[in-house]
């Protein structure tokens, strides 16, 4: 039979390994200077990329416990910069981001798993322009003394979420697959 002392021990013991294997994700500071998101998409098959000047996140992950995380990235979208003003203004049209309508695009990120080494693969939700579709993704993990970068790229039907609407709908001199891009860095 346990004594009380032992007993004592042994609750302590179940307390402190649930704990440390409760999975608490570290929450990040996003280091909004130094990291960026935007896509690339391509007009007559020529590709042009495009950044977003104003976003918000909030980001908790720890690669040993992935399940744990959360990432929501709030986008402004009419601070796109394609580095052409004309392009710019169309871009924000109704046709395009109607961000007149919609201001902001939101990607929410579900389960998050690893795959592989230091890659990691999230069920997501990507909202934009009034649409919100599931979105699986990958990102790459790195982590140093001075923080962490959070780095990946997905493929987008731009279709999918009613971009280029009208007679751009379904014209290809506008490219269906855009590519969102981004590189968080990330303080503790």
């Amino acid at each position: 039979m346990l004594s009380f002392m032992d007993f004592m021990r042994v609750c302590l013991a179940a307390v402190l390994l649930m704990s440390a294997s409760s999975g608490a994700a570290q929450a990040w500071k996003i280091d909004y200077e130094g990291s960026r998101i935007g896509f690339v998409a391509s007009y007559d098959s020529i590709q042009f990329e495009g950044l977003f000047k104003r976003w918000q996140g909030n980001i908790s992950f720890d690669r040993t416990t992935p399940g744990a995380g959360a990432i929501q990235i709030n986008v402004d979208m009419a601070s796109i910069n394609t580095r052409s003003n004309d392009r710019d203004v169309g871009i924000r049209s109704e046709e395009w981001f109607d961000v007149a309508q919609f201001a902001e695009a939101t990607y929410r990120a579900g389960a998050i798993r690893a795959a592989g080494a230091d890659t990691f693969e999230v069920d997501a939700t990507f909202s934009i322009k009034g649409q919100t579709h599931p979105l699986v993704s990958r990102f790459k993990w790195q982590e140093d003394d001075d923080g962490a970068r959070l780095l990946g790229q997905v493929k987008v039907d731009r279709r999918t979420f009613a971009i280029g609407t009208g007679d751009w709908a379904n014209d290809p001199v506008i490219g269906f697959g855009v590519t969102i891009t981004y590189d968080l860095v990330l303080r503790p």
